[in-house]
């Protein structure tokens, strides 16, 4: 099992303010400021533009993650830190616009989870387990007997 957390690049800046001013209005209207420190200023999602951003960064993480060596029949979770509320009905374009990607899924199967709303969901590789591969057993040679 793989464990990988999918957030908001400026998630580490947000949980700065939060130690340092008492919190932020979200990760996505954080900036540094030119003379140094930080500017937290709030921000607007339109037409599902949060629901695209969030999709798109839990296929970066399948994908980084795609791009290393695992042992075979090994399961990545994905853990979804949200930057806004998610509803159900969004949760759902999410899965399906990462679906709809196809990225490739070198792991068995990859478990996307979101602690806030209690979402779920589980995608399927591709690849054979090694099981299914023992359990055919070896070809056997041409122009050998089949066994009885």
């Amino acid at each position: 099992m793989e464990l990988t957390v999918s957030t908001h690049p400026n998630e580490h800046l947000a949980r700065l303010l939060l130690e340092s001013k008492g919190g932020s209005l979200g990760a996505r209207g954080i900036s540094r400021k030119k003379a140094g420190g930080l500017v937290s200023k709030p921000t607007v999602f339109r037409n599902g533009q949060h629901v695209i951003d969030l999709a798109a960064r839990v296929i970066e993480r399948i994908r980084e993650k795609g791009a290393k060596s695992y042992p075979p029949n090994t399961t990545l979770v994905v853990d979804r830190e949200p930057d806004t509320l998610m509803l159900q009905d969004e949760w759902e374009q999410m899965l399906g616009l990462i679906k709809n990607a196809e990225p490739v899924l070198t792991f068995k199967q990859v478990f996307l989870y979101e602690s806030v709303g209690n979402y779920s969901a589980t995608l399927y590789g591709k690849r054979p387990s090694q099981r299914h591969k023992a359990a055919k057993g070896p070809k056997p040679e041409a122009g050998s007997p089949k066994p009885s």
